[in-house]
C-alpha cells in the first residue's frame, strides 16, 4: 500500500530559509554536527572521510544512492569507519524491509504518534503520545514516508518531534519500549531531527538524558518544555492544537493527517520573526544581569548542562578591552541576535547597550538571523566556529547558546 502524504509538503519554495552557515554545519572534524546536507559544500575532512569509507564498502548500494548518504553513515557513527560499515548494513535492512512493509492504518489512525502542522521554518511537526516495540515500526515507516515526500532538499531536511508525556502513567522512559531502537532511529534518520520538545514530563532535562543514547548528534536537540507557551518559540500558535495553547482544534482524526491554514505571516517570516528577535533580546538581558558579574569575576558561567566549562581565553584577555560581544543562538543553530556589552577594565562591570529600537521589515527578508535588521543598524558579525580566538559558552538559559568574544 502507497500512503501519499505529498501534500504536507511545503508549496511556496521562495518562501523558505537560505540557512546561515552555523545552522548548515557547526564543529569540526570528528565532532562535527549538520542540519543541511544537501546542494551544500563538505568540509575537506568530511570528503577524505567519504573516500576512506567508499574503499572499504562491498555491499550492493541503492540506484538511488548519494554521497550525502555516506556522509550521514560516518556522521551517525562519529566518523568511525568500522562504526559507519556496520551503521550502513543496519540502514539498508531497514530500506529494504521499507520497501516490502505493509503499514498498519489501524495504528496510523489510533493518534499514538501523528503529523500535524510545521514549525517557524516550514518543518513538519510530528506529535508523539504514545511510543512502544508494537507500534515501532509503524512509526519508523511514518518517517521514512516524511523523508521521502515532504522534506525539500536544503530547504527542508528536518522535522520537530513534540513528545507528549501527558497520558502516559509514569513517564516516557517507564513504557514497554527498547530505547536500542532510538539508536536504529539516529542511523536511518541521520541528520533529520530539528528539535525534539519533551512536553508534560514528570523528569528533569538531566534525568531525561540518561534514557538517551550519548550522541552529541541528538542531545543539543532535545528542549523540555515546562511552559506550554514556549513551544511559539519554535511553532506559531495557528499551527498549534488547543491543548497545547494553539489555536487549533484538537485533532480527533489523526489520518490522513490534516494540514493547518497557513497564513501571510508563516508565508512571509520564517524562524528568526519579530516575536523571537525581542525574545531573544529579553533574554539575553536577562543573561547579562545574571551572569556578567559572575564571568567577570569567576572566568566561567552558570551552564544547566555542564559542571564545569573551560574557557578558551582567560578572562583578564577578555576583559581588557572595553567591549565584549555576544551572540545568541537557538541550539540548533539559528542564530537570534548579537549584543554588545561595555566593561570597565577595573571592575569587570557592565553598562547595558541600548536595546535595539529599529523593527524588522518581514516582508523583504529570506535569511536568518541579524541580517533581518536594517542596514545602517547591522553591526559585523565574526566568524562562530574555528576562531582561535572564541569563546565559547552556552546561557543558563536551556534554549539559547552565547557565543562570548
Amino acid at each position: 500500500m502507497y500512503l501519499d502524504i505529498s501534500y504536507l509538503k511545503p508549496k511556496s519554495q521562495q518562501f523558505l530559509n537560505k540557512h546561515s552557515k552555523f545552522y548548515i554545519k557547526s564543529g569540526t572534524e570528528g565532532m562535527i554536527v549538520r542540519n543541511i546536507y544537501e546542494k551544500v559544500d563538505y568540509e575537506e575532512y568530511e570528503m577524505k572521510s567519504i573516500d576512506n569509507f567508499k574503499s572499504i564498502i562491498q555491499l550492493q548500494l541503492p540506484n538511488s544512492w548519494k554521497t550525502s548518504d555516506y556522509l550521514k553513515m560516518l556522521i551517525s557513527a562519529d566518523f568511525s569507519l568500522q562504526g559507519a560499515l556496520q551503521n550502513l548494513q543496519i540502514h539498508l535492512g531497514w530500506l529494504n524491509l521499507y520497501q516490502n512493509m505493509e503499514p498498519n492504518i489501524n495504528q496510523l489512525k489510533c493518534g499514538d504518534f501523528y503529523i500535524f502542522g510545521m514549525d517557524k521554518q516550514s518543518r513538519p511537526v510530528i506529535i508523539i503520545k504514545h511510543l512502544e516495540n508494537e507500534n515501532f515500526q509503524t512509526f519508523q515507516y511514518l518517517l521514512e514516508t516524511i523523508k521521502r515526500q515532504v522534506l525539500i532538499p536544503y530547504f527542508v531536511e528536518n522535522w520537530t518531534i513534540i513528545y507528549d508525556c501527558q497520558n502516559q502513567e509514569y513517564n516516557f522512559y517507564e513504557i514497554d519500549f527498547n530505547f536500542e531502537y532510538i539508536k536504529e532511529l539516529m542511523i536511518n534518520f541521520c541528520g533529520n531531527l530539528n528539535n525534539l520538545l519533551i512536553v508534560n514530563s514528570k523528569l528533569n532535562f538531566q534525568q531525561i538524558l540518561n534514557f538517551i543514547p550519548n550522541k552529541t548528534q541528538i542531545h543539543s536537540k532535545i528542549k523540555l518544555i515546562t511552559n506550554l507557551d514556549d513551544l511559539q518559540q519554535y511553532i506559531l500558535k495557528e499551527q498549534l492544537e488547543e491543548k497545547y495553547n494553539g489555536e487549533c482544534q484538537n485533532v480527533i482524526t489523526f489520518w490522513p493527517p490534516k494540514v493547518p491554514q497557513v497564513s501571510e505571516y508563516l508565508k512571509h517570516v520564517t524562524y528568526d520573526c519579530y516575536e523571537d528577535y525581542q525574545y531573544g533580546l529579553r533574554k539575553l538581558q536577562d543573561f547579562k544581569g545574571r551572569n556578567l558579574r559572575k564571568f567577570s569575576s569567576l572566568g566561567r558561567l552558570s551552564n544547566q548542562h555542564s559542571k564545569t566549562t573551560s574557557m578558551k581565553k582567560s578572562i583578564e584577555s577578555a576583559t581588557s578591552s572595553s567591549h565584549l560581544k555576544i551572540l545568541v543562538h537557538e541550539e540548533n543553530g539559528n542564530q537570534l541576535i548579537q549584543e554588545e556589552i561595555e566593561v570597565s577594565n577595573n571592575q569587570g562591570e557592565s553598562e547595558f547597550e541600548n536595546q535595539k529600537k529599529n523593527d524588522l521589515n518581514f516582508y523583504k527578508t529570506e535569511s536568518v538571523g541579524p541580517s533581518q535588521m536594517e542596514p545602517n543598524n547591522q553591526r559585523q558579525f565574526q566568524t562562530i566556529l574555528e576562531n582561535e580566538h572564541e569563546i565559547e559558552q552556552k546561557c543558563c538559559s536551556e534554549k539559547f547558546n552565547c557565543m562570548i568574544f
